[in-house]
C-alpha cells in the first residue's frame, strides 16, 4: 500500500501532468488493481479529479503511510532487542546458579560434624556386558 501511495505521490509530482487538461493513466499499473478493473476506472481526468487526487489523497495519506511503515520497523526492532535481553538474562541467572553452587562448595566447612561424607561408588558409571 505504501508503495502505491508512494508511486502516485511520484506521478502527482511530475511536470508533464498538467492541472488543467491533464489525465493521470494508471493502466501500465494494472497489476495493482483488483481483477476485473475496467480501464476507464483507471483514468483520473480533468482538473478537479487530479486536484482531488492528488492534493486530497495522496499528499495526506502518503505521509500517513511512510510514518507507519516506519513505525513497524521500530515495532520489530524494539521486539528484537527485547527479546535478545530476555536471552542474556537467561544466561546470566543460568551463569550465577552455577557459581552460587560452586560459591557454596568453597564455603562448605570440611572439619564440622554436620557434613556427612559418603563413599561413591566407582562402578556406577561403568559399562556392563548383559549376557542374554
Amino acid at each position: 500500500m505504501t508503495t502505491f501511495y508512494t508511486l502516485s505521490w511520484g506521478v502527482c509530482s511530475t511536470d508533464e501532468i498538467g492541472w488543467d487538461n491533464g489525465v493521470i493513466d494508471f493502466y501500465p499499473l494494472h497489476f495493482l488493481f483488483p481483477e476485473g478493473t475496467q480501464k476507464v476506472n483507471m483514468l483520473v481526468e480533468g482538473q478537479a479529479e487530479i486536484k482531488m487526487f492528488c492534493k486530497d489523497y495522496v499528499q495526506r495519506a502518503e505521509v500517513m503511510f511512510i510514518l507507519s511503515t516506519v513505525s513497524c520497523m521500530l515495532v520489530v526492532l524494539s521486539l528484537v532487542h527485547f527479546l535478545m535481553a530476555l536471552s542474556a538474562n537467561y544466561a546470566h541467572i543460568r551463569g550465577q546458579d552455577k557459581f552460587t553452587d560452586l560459591q557454596d562448595l568453597h564455603m562448605m566447612d570440611i572439619t564440622s560434624e554436620t557434613v556427612n561424607l559418603t563413599e561413591r561408588d566407582n562402578n556406577r558409571y561403568a559399562t556392563q556386558e548383559y549376557a542374554m
